[in-house]
């Protein structure tokens, strides 16, 4: 069985809620949403790079959307239908700082899909990747075609060969045979500070264990795991939609956008109003998620990690 990455995406559902407001309109003019080291949503003052979405108030079939490291320079340019979320349609580029390619990425119906390009901080190619998306099962399939270490030397060829990646975010080494991950890999991710040794059968992880900087053990046969609400998100959408007051103005149609953190113990933190509808309803739907259960935490490498959500709710007059 080859190697299949459970492929998450930021999650979005819609709230119907029923009351009396007037329809509030927002001027044209782009969203500047600022992000930390770890991507999640901060201030001006403590961000590491913004995004910026072109035309975020204005009703399109389509949104360009920008990064920009704190510098000014590009860091990302990418093509989005839905805004809020982290999903791209088309190719996306990343760039380094010093305005070199990083990474060329494509997109069919927000999925990873075929070539996957990757460059070092010289221009010099990193990496190729084929990559698949099954719908059926919601699984991305991952191929490395080929691999050049910093000092140019051609490791994988043809999909087999000697990985060995050292990059600010994450330390990596294993083999690879057709593509595909196989035997012991062993690596170390700088961002959460743990070590980890996984051990791989024809692309898939049979096993792994991490060790965190308190020399706690995780064992883990899923590389991801998203948070969730403590009694399935069917439950939480119930809860939104149950106890949301609509403020009593008569008229309104429109949306609140929403983002939150997931923290490691489950706990909802971190809680901004992107975009809502005027007379109070952001602050309404800070008030709700406030008041909302704690959720079962998200996990990389079996460590529990801090998670970013984004929830739009529409707000509909009866």
């Amino acid at each position: 069985m080859k190697q299949k990455l459970l492929f998450y995406f930021i999650f979005f559902y819609s709230c119907f809620l029923y009351s009396q407001v007037p329809m509030y309109r927002q001027k044209p003019i782009d969203m500047i949403i600022y992000y930390d080291s770890l991507n999640h949503i901060t201030d001006e003052i403590n961000y590491k790079y913004t995004r910026v979405i072109k035309d975020y108030y204005t009703q399109k079939e389509s949104y360009t959307v920008y990064e920009f490291y704190k510098s000014g320079a590009t860091k990302m340019r990418g093509t989005t239908k839905e805004p809020e979320s982290q999903s791209f349609i088309g190719s996306r580029i990343d760039y380094y700082e010093n305005g070199k390619k990083k990474l060329l990425s494509n997109y069919t119906d927000y999925q990873l899909d075929g070539k996957q390009y990757e460059w070092y901080e010289n221009g010099t190619l990193k990496l190729e990747k084929e990559n698949s998306y099954t719908k059926l099962n919601k699984t991305l399939t991952t191929r490395v075609i080929q691999f050049w270490d910093k000092n140019n030397i051609h490791m994988v060829i043809n999909g087999t060969g000697e990985f060995e990646d050292d990059n600010e975010e994450e330390f990596s080494k294993g083999k690879y045979l057709n593509g595909y991950k196989i035997g012991i890999w062993t690596g170390i991710d700088r961002k959460l500070n743990y070590s980890f040794e996984e051990t791989y059968e024809d692309g898939s992880l049979i096993s792994g264990k991490s060790i965190d900087a308190e020399n706690t053990e995780y064992n883990y046969t899923i590389l991801e795991v998203r948070p969730e609400h403590s009694k399935g998100m069917h439950d939480f959408y119930k809860y939104i939609a149950r106890n949301y007051k609509v403020p009593a103005v008569e008229g309104l149609r429109g949306k609140v956008f929403m983002s939150f953190v997931v923290e490691k113990d489950g706990s909802l933190i971190n809680f901004k109003v992107l975009r809502d509808a005027g007379y109070g309803t952001g602050e309404e739907a800070v008030r709700v998620l406030k008041n909302a259960e704690k959720w079962i935490p998200g996990k990389k490498r079996g460590v529990p990690i801090r998670v970013t959500y984004s929830l739009p709710i529409n707000i509909q007059s009866a």
